[in-house]
């Protein structure tokens, strides 16, 4: 399975570690509004300056949504708006009209 994700920051550190202790999962592309976590993936894995453009050009099969949690929700939606497969962290949202929707 191939992976990538969004959100580089603290949890994603732990995520990213647990990903290479896996063998049939491969992290292939990452996402950050901070242009230079960029510097903390592998050679291997391509970080895409936008969201956007991770959604319409990486060849994962799921993407990771590894935000703070107030961002779950747009985020999360946004993936699935292109069809993607999702793994949001809890909370999905932040209020009862997210979760309406």
């Amino acid at each position: 399975m191939k992976i990538a994700i969004v959100g580089l920051g603290h949890i994603a550190q732990f995520q990213l570690d647990a990903l290479g202790h896996l063998d049939d999962i491969s992290l292939v592309g990452a996402h950050d509004v901070n242009l230079d976590q960029a510097k903390l993936l592998p050679a291997s894995v391509r970080f895409y300056n936008t969201l956007d453009s991770l959604l319409t050009e990486c060849e994962a099969d799921l993407i990771l949504v590894s935000t703070p949690n107030i961002t779950h929700y747009r985020l999360g939606k946004q993936v699935l708006e292109y069809d993607r497969s999702l793994l949001l962290e809890k909370p999905c949202c932040q209020t009862e009209a997210e979760m309406a929707d």
